[in-house]
């Protein structure tokens, strides 16, 4: 397919949910900057390869928002003939789109891939014109995207104790006990950074990035309801993590967001996605803003921590030093070439 055609077929589906406007950012279902190849939405509806910017699409427009960094390559890889070309920074898509529409004009967004903050203050700011805000997690661009790749599924590696410093009982037990000060029966854990550094895990999600795609609840007792794909899950997961983390398939994750009537839980709203904190809310259950609580923890390192940064540090400098001595004896041996061919 190509640029035009996946745009006329976004455009039909649109048309037949009743949607004027679609916006679809290049953050996934974890808000994360580095994404696997599948969920690449952004670069399937427009071409645009860079780490953040924003599609939207309209009946018969679209636009692209970036930032400062990406103003000559989003020339070079979009076509201005189906873009228009936005500041992502001076010109916020929720504001473009309150002065391009109608009143009563409806804007699809998927509640997976925005923060709860952000729709809030889309919603806030749509609605001063009149235009309406809906959340459809039935991704329009997964339902066009016919050969979209499948998701890269590879077992996480369990970190032993002896990288980490600390188990993850420990860790948990620390996180629990700072629930107290926010009244909280609970905690979201959203961000897969946060949930690798809790339990002690690695991933191969995402390329260049090693953590774990999932999220979780911890609770005041120090368990742990993950969600995460089991394939994920090597064997010996449950003695390196614990009897006390259960494991729950993507596919129930709105059942158990849903089913939390009466308990309190914290939730970043500028870091977790509005669908995960929505549902939580719809279930009954009373939301808590405040950052996320793995964030200082796992920011303050330990001495183990610290002396295996140290040790990184010193082997990436080997390789550095390795490369660019390679790279003057290509030089100095008139091996090298430039684009044009020439020494």
């Amino acid at each position: 397919m190509t640029i035009a055609t996946r745009l006329q077929a976004l455009r039909q589906l649109m048309e037949e949910r009743g949607y004027d406007a679609l916006v679809i950012p290049r953050a996934d279902e974890h808000l994360g900057e580095y994404i696997p190849l599948h969920n690449e939405r952004l670069l399937w509806v427009s071409g645009f390869t860079g780490s953040a910017g924003v599609v939207v699409v309209l009946r018969d427009s679209a636009a692209i928002f970036v930032d400062g960094r990406y103003t000559v390559q989003v020339r070079q890889q979009v076509d201005a003939a189906h873009f228009s070309y936005q500041h992502l920074i001076n010109t916020p898509p929720a504001s473009w789109l309150a002065a391009a529409l109608r009143s009563g004009a409806r804007v699809a967004v998927d509640p997976r891939l925005h923060s709860l903050q952000w729709y809030r203050d889309a919603e806030d700011t749509l609605q001063a014109s009149g235009v309406v805000l809906c959340a459809d997690a039935d991704n329009l661009v997964d339902r066009c995207w016919h050969d979209r790749p499948a998701p890269d599924v590879r077992p996480a590696l369990l970190l032993d104790d002896s990288f980490s410093g600390e188990s993850s009982a420990s860790k948990r037990a620390r996180i629990a006990a700072g629930l107290e000060g926010h009244r909280a029966d609970a905690a979201l854990v959203f961000a897969p950074d946060s949930v690798s550094w809790l339990l002690n895990v690695r991933g191969l999600d995402v390329p260049c990035l090693p953590v774990l795609q999932a999220m979780a609840l911890i609770w005041r007792d120090a368990s742990v309801d993950l969600i995460v794909d089991p394939q994920r899950m090597p064997p010996g997961w449950q003695a390196h993590c614990g009897a006390d983390v259960r494991l729950h398939a993507p596919q129930k994750a709105a059942a158990l967001l849903a089913g939390q009537a009466g308990q309190r839980v914290v939730a970043d709203p500028h870091t977790a996605n509005a669908w995960s904190q929505q549902l939580l809310e719809q279930g009954g259950a009373t939301l808590i803003a405040a950052p996320d609580p793995v964030l200082l923890p796992k920011a303050c390192k330990n001495a183990v921590e610290v002396a295996g940064a140290r040790q990184v540090h010193v082997r990436d400098a080997v390789a550095v030093v390795r490369f660019l001595a390679w790279l003057d004896a290509q030089l100095q041996h008139g091996q090298y070439h430039d684009e044009a061919g020439l020494a």
